[in-house]
């Protein structure tokens, strides 16, 4: 199949020069190739031509084979297993005036799926691989462009699954940067609380400052009187209790207010290092994002240029 191999440069697809190894196996070098060997079709073993597609899923070769066959025919194509025939079929890519019979079988394989086709011309006669350089010429190219659409779809299932990852990353990019905003403001109100802790601390210590100068004066008055009356020195000495129990409330509150400026402090170092860790994975993501976005491109790019290429 001397003439098939010339051909090859039609539908090896180099438009980007891409291969396996620098787009991460998203695009395979020589996704698409076009042989010829023995294969039993229409029960008879014979050289019919063959076309393996990359990472084709058979049942949506059978579909678009079954479409290409049957566009602008009335004829249908038959199946049966994974064999199909279409009788009387007009191929005007291959023979204008004349109609044939196509032979055809879509078998899996281990990485895409190979199209196994013989042509069965109206005098019965068979389209030689091998021989009749006419006719393979043209039925390369049906098959060529075949496989291309093929590899395209091939490409744009693999887009959906990278765009899908995208926004994957993207959302969890977004969660992050949220995080990070509910950890700042955190930091923005603990500091406000603790301001006014601080504030509150400074009033309660002026209070404590004049109720210890009251529990003094009041000790030094009880000290000093001689009471004419035990209910008068009674009355005296339970306003000094009194006070004492003011002061211990005013000095439980500043420890309180302290203790709470401890707890806020506190939060304050874990919303920094929270952050700092978010920041961390903010990055990680982003280089994620970043090829992830890459290899998006890459594929649209591809696709871009397999529709487009000459």
């Amino acid at each position: 199949m001397k003439n098939a191999l010339l051909l090859l440069s039609f539908f090896l697809f180099q438009t980007a020069n891409f291969n396996a190894q620098d787009t991460d196996s998203l695009i395979i070098e020589n996704p698409v190739k076009l042989s010829a060997e023995k294969h039993n079709l229409a029960d008879l073993q014979q050289e019919v031509f063959v076309l393996w597609v990359s990472e084709a899923n058979p049942n949506d070769v059978t579909k678009a084979w079954g479409r290409t066959m049957e566009s602008g025919n009335k004829a249908k194509l038959e199946s049966e297993g994974s064999k199909h025939q279409i009788m009387g079929a007009l191929m005007k890519e291959i023979d204008k005036s004349n109609t044939m019979n196509v032979y055809s079988e879509i078998i899996q394989q281990r990485n895409g799926v190979n199209l196994y086709v013989s042509f069965q011309l109206s005098d019965s006669t068979w389209i030689d691989p091998n021989l009749d350089i006419d006719k393979t010429v043209k039925v390369e190219k049906l098959l060529a462009g075949f496989g291309e659409k093929i590899y395209i779809e091939v490409l744009n299932d693999k887009l959906s699954v990278e765009n899908g990852q995208l926004k994957t990353l993207e959302k969890e990019n977004n969660s992050n940067l949220k995080s990070q905003g509910i950890e700042k403001k955190s930091i923005q109100s603990d500091s406000l609380s603790i301001f006014s802790t601080r504030n509150e601390i400074k009033l309660k210590k002026d209070e404590y400052t004049m109720t210890t100068d009251k529990l003094s004066k009041q000790r030094n008055y009880i000290a000093s009187t001689n009471f004419t009356s035990n209910e008068e020195k009674k009355e005296a000495n339970r306003l000094m209790k009194n006070i004492e129990k003011e002061l211990k409330r005013i000095t439980n509150e500043i420890e309180k207010h302290q203790n709470r400026i401890i707890n806020k402090e506190k939060d304050i170092k874990d919303s920094y290092y929270k952050i700092d860790q978010l920041k961390v994975e903010e990055t990680e993501i982003m280089d994620k994002i970043t090829e992830q976005k890459s290899r998006v491109k890459r594929l649209e790019h591809e696709i871009y240029g397999l529709k487009n290429k000459s």
